[in-house]
């Protein structure tokens, strides 16, 4: 009820009376006990309360006082109110709301009075009031505290003591020996360290293409067939060119051998000698134009390659035998024509394999049929069946070795020139400058720069390529080398033909029915199992069914809804955990149920047989550091079942991820970076390792070759330098570098030879 209504029950009802209530009681004797002064000194004298407000309360957040004021007799106009009944209330929508008016309620007469009575002091009435004083109207409603803002303040009184309590005095730290005494107005609380994010798991269905794409804007493509001719036309002219110059530079290396052992000392004068060294030379560097060529467009292209050597060495060595024929001899510095025969023929050897290699390469992408290309994912390496576009692109790519190369073979050729330059001058013999260059830039010519690319790739390429594969050359062996991964599917590890139907028993509906069931979920499911269901539905008479709401569950099974029935396909287990009754008599280790609304309707029973290609082929896998995922959508294949049949650990060794993880994996048409690194034309396991494997130990083989070629020619570079400074003419001769060549390129011989032994 509103503030009108309870003063009219006020009014109108006499428990409320106080005195009536006490009537009939003396009330002397209680004024004459009851002593004001005595209370004031028994409980102390207070300060005078505030002024009331213009309502008559006082202003107070907790109690709130009121004035008490002398009882007043009621008005005949009060009591005729009490008499005559309450009007009628008007209806809400005609009724104004006292927040809304501004207006005094009560009759301009009134105000006077009441201010007149505020003005009068205040006693003490002596009679007990009674329970509840009726307020004096104001002129304005009062205004109540907003739910919001008491709310508001018990959150902030709150959330200030939470924080006085975080802020809890920080234990005395002990101060070391050189630290400083912390000053007053230093901020000791400790700053705020936003916390830790957890580390997401791997996943292996993420997209691979930020790793593997590059910055710069790609070269559009050549035909495979133009490739695989242009790169066959320069073979051919290389090779034509190996034999006679193979020839020559073993009739100059046997020349230099029997002038060693000193054989020829009384059949072949120094100068006719000196002459015969000159000739081959010659021979050789009309031979070996190519080199030349290549040296001289890298060149133009503002790249240093070893062809550059090379070529400075045969001209160096040319110019000092035909300095020293003429002169008709100097003493023990013979010219190094020899070496440099045997160098220009090596380095040209080099290009001929590297050519060979591309060749062979490019002419797999020629086959009209559609190959699997293998690519970069995140889990590893994938293989899918697509088309060879861009295999020609990563094919023609750059070793990223080379870079090693262009940064400091430029380094060491202005050595060689610099320490020639100071050796003549050091020397005071300038006529001799063309041997002592030749001589630093002989050793510098390290064979093994002539092994580092190209005999690599060549032998891989020749061996791929009777299997039915090929590597996109540097670029591919490169991706081949940043995974350590390979993702597996149900066909490879169990190929067609490894996988059979090894007999059926069927409890309820028909057997045609039943097969027609199995055979459309797996056909659904994409599992390796589909074609040994799809053979078995094709001899029963049955056919598949569409299939809808269909799903995997990780126990190990399938479900979907044929024609309205649930269908459930999978392992015992899984029927178990679906609340399928299974016959006790029935253990089957690899066998496939079927029920048909949580009903037992067929059980198959499946056989695998391992095959030794993929034995073998796992086996080696795991022999070069690689890990296999295996995404496989059969739920038969287990971690047990591949323990079983391919005696491999498959719980430090393999990986077998999450079903989310192998359903990605193992779509048809997983996103990939989409550049391939191999091709592959022939189905198992077998191939799709080799590619992998071989791209792995070349990329390998081409990094330690490249070190150590360079190694060795800033060792040779410095030793040169150092027996040329010394005047050790007996000790560099061309005999003892042609050997010292030799036995620096052993290294890069059994590398190269590794590259293709797996």
């Amino acid at each position: 009820m509103d503030q009108k209504e309870f003063d009219k029950f006020i009014e109108k009802d006499d428990a409320f009376d106080t005195k009536k209530l006490l009537e009939g009681v003396d009330l002397s004797r209680v004024m004459e006990e009851l002593d004001l002064e005595e209370i004031l000194a028994e409980y102390g004298s207070h300060e005078a309360p505030p002024a009331p407000a213009e309502d008559g309360v006082w202003v107070n957040e907790g109690y709130v006082p009121k004035p008490v004021r002398p009882r007043k007799e009621r008005s005949p106009r009060a009591a005729v109110r009490k008499e005559a009944p309450p009007a009628p209330e008007p209806p809400a929508e005609t009724r104004p709301r006292q927040e809304e008016t501004k207006e005094d309620p009560r009759p301009a007469e009134d105000a006077p009075a009441r201010k007149a009575s505020l003005s009068e002091p205040e006693t003490w009435d002596p009679e007990p009031q009674a329970l509840y004083e009726p307020p004096v109207p104001r002129q304005e409603p009062r205004g109540g505290v907003p739910l919001e803002d008491v709310m508001a303040q018990v959150v902030d009184a709150v959330m200030e003591e939470e924080e006085a309590r975080r802020q809890v005095a920080q234990p005395a730290v002990r101060r070391g020996l050189f630290s400083r005494k912390r000053r007053r107005f230093e901020d000791t609380e400790p700053l705020y360290t936003p916390p830790e994010e957890e580390p997401e798991e791997p996943s292996y269905v993420e997209d691979a293409r930020g790793e593997e794409e590059e910055a710069e804007e790609e070269l559009p493509e050549r035909d495979s067939g133009e490739a695989t001719g242009d790169y066959h036309r320069r073979y051919k002219r290389l090779r034509r060119r190996s034999r006679p110059a193979l020839l020559l530079a073993l009739l100059a290396c046997a020349l230099a051998g029997v002038e060693y052992s000193g054989a020829a000392a009384g059949y072949l004068e120094p100068d006719a000698g000196m002459a015969l060294h000159l000739g081959l030379l010659l021979i050789q560097c009309l031979l070996c134009l190519p080199v030349f060529a290549r040296a001289v467009t890298e060149l133009l292209h503002r790249r240093c390659q070893p062809e550059l050597l090379v070529s400075l060495f045969a001209l160096a060595a040319a110019a000092d035998g035909a300095s020293f024929w003429l002169d008709g001899g100097r003493g023990a510095q013979l010219p190094l024509c020899t070496v440099a025969a045997a160098a220009l023929y090596l380095t040209m050897r080099g290009e001929m394999l590297r050519l060979r290699g591309l060749r062979d390469s490019c002419h797999m992408a020629t086959y009209d049929q559609e190959p699997y290309i293998v690519t970069a994912v995140a889990g590893g390496f994938r293989k899918q069946s697509s088309s060879a576009e861009g295999f020609i692109r990563m094919t023609e790519q750059e070793s990223e070795q080379r870079a090693w190369y262009y940064l400091l073979l430029p380094v060491i050729l202005t050595a060689c020139t610099v320490f020639a330059v100071l050796t003549a001058v050091n020397r005071f013999d300038l006529d001799n400058f063309f041997w002592y260059w030749s001589a630093i830039l002989g050793a510098a010519s390290s064979f093994a720069f002539t092994a580092a690319f190209g005999t690599p790739l060549g032998k891989l390429a020749r061996r791929l390529q009777r299997d039915g594969c090929a590597v996109a050359s540097y670029s591919g062996a490169a991706m081949m080398s940043r995974k350590g991964s390979m993702v597996l599917t149900d066909s490879d590890l169990f190929p067609p033909g490894t996988v059979f139907m090894n007999g059926m028993k069927v409890y309820a509906h028909d057997a045609i029915q039943a097969v027609s069931y199995a055979s459309s979920l797996m056909t659904a499911s994409g599992c390796g199992l589909r074609q040994v269901f799809d053979d078995l539905c094709r001899s029963q008479g049955g056919h598949t069914y569409p299939v809808e709401d269909f799903s995997f569950y990780q126990e190990g099974g399938v479900a979907g809804t044929i024609r309205g029935e649930s269908v459930l396909v999978g392992r015992a287990d899984f029927m178990a955990q679906m609340g399928v009754r299974l016959p006790r008599e029935i253990k089957l280790k690899t066998g496939v149920f079927l029920a048909v609304d949580k009903e037992l309707v067929a059980v198959f029973a499946v056989k695998y047989m391992a095959s030794d290609n993929v034995d073998a082929a796992l086996q080696a896998i795991l022999h070069n550091g690689i890990r296999p995922v295996f995404a496989v959508r059969d739920f038969n294949i287990t971690p047990a079942l591949i323990k079983r049949k391919f005696r491999i650990n498959t719980k430090k060794r393999c990986l077998y991820p999450e079903l989310s993880d192998r359903l990605a994996l193992s779509e048809e048409e997983y996103e990939s970076s989409g550049r391939p690194g191999a091709l592959l034309f022939r189905n198992g396991l077998m191939p799709y390792a080799e590619v992998v494997i071989g791209g792995k130990r070349m990329h390998g083989a081409v990094r330690k070759n490249c070190a150590w070629a360079l190694i060795g020619s800033i060792c040779g570079t410095l030793l040169a330098f150092y027996l040329t400074f010394v005047s050790g003419y007996n000790v560099l001769n061309p005999a003892a570098l042609l050997i010292f060549q030799l036995l620096w390129s052993v290294p890069a011989a059994m590398i190269n030879g590794w590259v293709s032994q797996y």
